[in-house]
């Protein structure tokens, strides 16, 4: 089973969705096409070279998508910023404090963790990184949609199909 996916799901939810589906469905080889990019997915998914992958909202046509969760996007703060406690993050303060935006999320969150600016990053990402740093709501809330997808046009092959299923069950049943 091909399955395109992005870092954080990677690292967060794949081993356990894989661990349950190959409970379910032993014997099952994966191949993991991990890409920085959410458009390298679709990419991978329209050529046919992924059975399905993980993607963020919105996705360009010629993909169906499969709903799995609402990720909170959060400020991301030195631990002792002193809106490190605060309860939301307001947009303004970013005219005052360095943004640092990389496309490797964890050395923004080691860049972070030094003092040297504030970025604003999803939950997941932030889950179990070793790295210390404040974690607070945006002052109006942002999300970002993750969802399975497939090429449109055909139906998912039947172990594509169980393989949906197992994680979106997965998801739901562990509050992601």
């Amino acid at each position: 089973l091909r399955v395109g996916t992005f870092a954080s799901v990677s690292i967060h939810w794949l081993p356990a969705i894989m661990k349950e589906f190959l409970t379910l469905y032993p014997g099952i080889r994966f191949e993991l096409l991990s890409k920085w990019e959410f458009a390298e997915v679709e990419d991978l998914l329209r050529r046919g070279q992924a059975d399905c992958g993980f993607l963020g909202l919105p996705v360009g046509p010629g993909l169906d998508t499969y709903p799995l969760c609402r990720d909170q996007l959060m400020a991301v703060l030195p631990p002792d910023h002193p809106l490190a406690g605060a309860p939301f993050y307001p947009m303004s303060r970013l005219a005052e404090d360095p943004y640092i935006d990389t496309p490797e999320d964890f050395a923004t969150l080691a860049m972070v963790e030094q003092g040297l600016g504030v970025s604003i990053r999803p939950e997941l990402v932030l889950r179990n990184t070793g790295r210390r740093f404040a974690a607070i709501p945006l002052e109006r809330p942002r999300y970002r949609d993750i969802v399975l997808a497939v090429r449109s046009g055909r139906p998912p092959s039947p172990l594509t199909t169980r393989f949906l299923e197992c994680a979106r069950a997965w998801v739901a049943k562990s509050g992601r």
